[in-house]
């Protein structure tokens, strides 16, 4: 998953550097652009923990019952 992410973020930084290179609308452009990668993944990271962690706390569950 950090590799995908890293992968995402190296294209994203491609598009940026592009974009600074044009002027300050475009500087401006590319830090929402990053930003909005930046949410999305740690949103992916925070649901993917949510499920482990849930998952988790069921086997223990579990496991205390059985």
């Amino acid at each position: 998953m950090a590799f995908v992410f890293g992968f995402l973020f190296s294209l994203v930084g491609i598009a940026i550097i592009i974009l600074a290179g044009m002027g300050q609308n475009d500087i401006v452009v590319g830090v929402i652009i990053t930003a909005y990668f930046g949410a999305v993944i740690n949103k992916a990271v925070l649901e993917i923990y949510r499920e482990v962690s849930q998952k988790t706390s069921e086997e223990i569950n579990f496991s205390k019952y059985a």
